[in-house]
């Protein structure tokens, strides 16, 4: 990371520019740089507050949705997902998978969950099927739009949290009888996620084809 020197001229009393040093920290960020002022101050470019934005919106809801209490714990409507999709859309894969872990950890954390039983269904599920939604958006983009994106999304997370449930709770094929209703589940999560998160870029003025689902 190149560290380099910048003067600059400054006027004094008599109007006269003296010379002024001032340090630019520079970093590749697509076309944004980072720059760090002499007072030491750190101005973050636009990817990087919208990151950390959607980082701590999705940490949030997901913290909340984990404090309310449903007949199965493992099983949430994924709001904070939310986040998750809309870094899908708006910055990167990579920065959309940066938010999923920041949700994950910091809301079991604050839900005191951490490194328990729901922590390893949340990263066991949400990892690959974060990935599933990532490769159907560049593969099929063109057919799917967000709302799509998000039932395939949900559905695969809840299938996923099938599988884990087998090999962590209980190894009986009894578990398949529920494959109908979390499909359903996920159908229906999965829509409200991708009708928030198709509404949220409408206002964000990011163009979203309103022949995709």
């Amino acid at each position: 990371m190149p560290l380099h020197t910048e003067t600059r001229p400054q006027k004094n009393k008599g109007g006269k520019k003296v010379g002024g040093n001032e340090n630019h920290l520079n970093k590749r960020d697509g076309e944004k740089t980072i720059t760090q002022s002499i007072n030491g101050t750190i101005e973050l470019s636009p990817r990087q507050r919208n990151l950390a934005l959607l980082a701590g919106l999705s940490a949030a809801l997901y913290t909340v949705e984990n404090l309310i209490p449903l007949p199965i714990p493992w099983l949430r409507i994924g709001i904070g997902n939310v986040g998750v999709l809309l870094a899908l859309y708006v910055l990167t894969p990579l920065d959309g998978f940066f938010v999923l872990l920041i949700k994950i950890i910091i809301g079991s954390l604050l839900s005191g969950r951490f490194l328990s039983p729901f922590f390893l269904f949340a990263l066991g599920a949400g990892v690959p099927s974060y990935w599933i939604m990532a490769g159907m958006k560049k593969l099929l983009g063109r057919v799917f739009g967000p709302v799509g994106i998000s039932v395939i999304g949900a559905v695969a997370h809840n299938l996923l949290q099938l599988a884990v449930a087998y090999f962590l709770l209980m190894n009986s094929l009894k578990l398949l009888y529920l494959i109908p209703v979390l499909v359903l589940i996920g159908t229906l999560s999965g829509l409200l996620v991708g009708s928030i998160t198709k509404s949220t870029l409408r206002h964000m003025h990011i163009n979203v084809d309103n022949s995709k689902a």
